[in-house]
């Protein structure tokens, strides 16, 4: 096998948050694929190529490239990932998964709780997921309203864009709240 690929978590998205594992095998890619955020943040002069959201499609670009390639992931490649469907769809290539410091960690850290007791959900792709009646960590999709999917009576913490000049933690009213890509909510009992 001539090509190499490399899955690459840039963590939640800051340059402060990517490992210099990541960093070092950016280095040494002939070519660095991903979001135009991380591409702006990581890729610097090297040939670099922005890839769709769209796994299927993400994938069909990266099959046509040849050498050592460099694709960069939001999160952990373990966690939730794109890494999973692009390990299915990549072909004719080494894949090595470069792990990374992802939501869960980083979160855990901000609002100082223990994630070892935190279920996880995932309403990214499936928003008919159920939501615990215990302590959880929720990965949002774009467009879903918090009143339309928490109970009320429960509290909330609102996370968005972490690690980024935008970032946002704010504790839920109650409210009309529509998430965007970068909301991740803890159902917890947080002081």
């Amino acid at each position: 096998m001539s090509r190499k690929v490399y899955l690459i978590s840039c963590g939640v998205g800051g340059y402060d948050d990517i490992t210099v594992r990541a960093l070092k095998t950016i280095d040494s890619c002939d070519i660095v694929m991903g979001a135009e955020r991380f591409i702006t943040l990581f890729a610097g002069e090297k040939r670099s190529v922005i890839l769709p959201a769209n796994s299927e499609r993400a994938a069909e670009i990266v099959n046509r490239a040849d050498g050592t390639i460099g694709v960069l992931l939001s999160g952990d490649v373990g966690f939730y990932s794109q890494a999973a469907t692009l390990r299915k769809l990549i072909t004719d290539a080494e894949i090595e998964s470069i792990a990374g410091v992802g939501i869960v960690q980083q979160l855990s850290a901000k609002l100082d709780i223990a994630w070892q007791d935190l279920e996880f959900v995932s309403l990214h792709a499936d928003s008919s997921n159920q939501i615990p009646d215990g302590d959880c960590m929720i990965l949002m999709r774009r467009g879903l309203n918090l009143k339309d999917l928490i109970p009320i009576g429960r509290k909330v913490m609102i996370c968005q864009a972490l690690s980024t000049p935008d970032e946002k933690i704010e504790l839920w009213g109650g409210g009309d709240y529509l998430c965007n890509e970068l909301t991740t909510i803890i159902i917890t009992a947080i002081n």
